[in-house]
């Protein structure tokens, strides 16, 4: 039997380590691995295309995003066993996620619009829009979550954001696609 392609772009470890959520752009899909076992345990359909995934805090709780769709989808595991518990709208095909540590907090990489959606799970609402370089894809947040660094492939740039403030501190050049 040929085996399915499930294309994985991005991955997540669950809260306890001992299992692994994988974004996969072959069928649209998350898949729950075993880590022990080595087996996929769990698929859920999320929809075409997602790539990117973000665990929320020391939760069970994910986020994964939908460029398509525009949104953003919270997927939960519970008993290893992964549900899709709603859907956060972003627009602008969303791609890189960074959450915060104490999951307050997601800053989202709006490609189509050159910006950064920064949202409020409290609310599931978009409360501010930090404009960057030219379509932001990969994101990673200090430790801290003071600052925020951002690829920009149309650029050919990392973008730095200060999130207090929430503007853009300077862009470095790379000379490279990202």
């Amino acid at each position: 039997a040929a085996s399915l392609d499930r294309s994985p772009v991005d991955l997540e470890l669950s809260a306890d380590g001992r299992s692994l959520i994988s974004v996969n752009q072959g069928t649209g899909s998350v898949s729950l691995v075993n880590l022990a076992t080595q087996q996929v345990v769990d698929e859920l359909s999320v929809g075409e295309k997602c790539t990117h995934i973000a665990r929320l805090g020391t939760a069970n709780s994910f986020l994964v995003s939908s460029p398509r769709t525009g949104q953003l989808i919270r997927v939960a595991l519970n008993a290893g066993k992964l549900k899709q518990t709603g859907t956060i709208p972003i627009g602008g095909e969303p791609l890189g996620i960074a959450v915060t540590r104490d999951a307050r907090r997601a800053y989202v990489a709006q490609s189509a619009l050159d910006t950064i959606a920064v949202v409020d799970l409290q609310t599931n609402k978009i409360v501010q829009q930090i404009p960057v370089g030219r379509w932001p894809r990969q994101l990673a947040l200090s430790r801290d979550g003071r600052k925020l660094a951002i690829a920009t492939s149309g650029d050919l740039s990392i973008s730095i954001v200060d999130t207090a403030q929430g503007k853009m501190l300077f862009q470095e050049d790379t000379g490279g696609i990202n």
